[in-house]
């Protein structure tokens, strides 16, 4: 009864009934299990090429895999809520809540061109 997949370059994330399913390299979002106990009740997932971002019910977040691909959301886990959307660059998430406001995590590069 899968819904709903997503990939990574080397990794899948399905969502199988209420849960979140992965398979691949466990780097590059293969491997949720650090976070199995909060994937209930999940709605969407997207991956950037090596982590994975799950929308729940309740309209928070999840992430896991590569940190440095947006698999560590904790500088704004305090923001991601009633997130409606979430879409992904190569290595970064960007989360739309429902008030419009927007917030982002992931791989950041300075440019001083």
């Amino acid at each position: 009864d899968v819904s709903s997949i997503s990939s990574t370059g080397l990794a899948f994330s399905a969502i199988k009934g209420r849960l979140s399913r992965d398979l691949g390299d466990v780097s590059r979002g293969g491997d949720s299990s650090s976070v199995k106990d909060e994937l209930k009740d999940v709605v969407s997932i997207t991956c950037t090429n090596g982590a994975c971002a799950a929308i729940k019910k309740d309209r928070t977040v999840t992430t896991w895999g590569d940190k440095t691909m947006g698999g560590d959301s904790s500088s704004v886990k305090d923001q991601l809520k009633d997130v409606v959307s979430i879409t992904r660059t190569y290595q970064a998430f960007a989360a739309l809540k429902k008030d419009g406001t927007v917030s982002h995590w992931g791989h950041t590069t300075s440019n001083s061109n």
